[in-house]
């Protein structure tokens, strides 16, 4: 049970970064100027790192 509460907070916490990308790029890896593409890459690997642990913890996790 507590990896399952683990692994759905990580999950809050990447859609989290997934909401605030542009953010995420200006003050965690230091960039001053993200580009779009930077951003939108951001987004879309967060989103879809969510996406797969999400449903890995909802099936295998009991």
């Amino acid at each position: 049970m507590i990896v399952k509460i683990i692994c759905l907070v990580l999950c809050a916490l990447l859609l989290f970064i997934c909401y605030r990308a542009k953010f995420f790029a200006e003050k965690v890896l230091r960039i001053s100027e993200p580009s779009e593409a930077l951003v939108f890459r951001i987004k879309l690997v967060t989103l879809a790192v969510s996406a797969v642990l999400f449903i890995c913890v909802m099936l295998f996790v009991k």
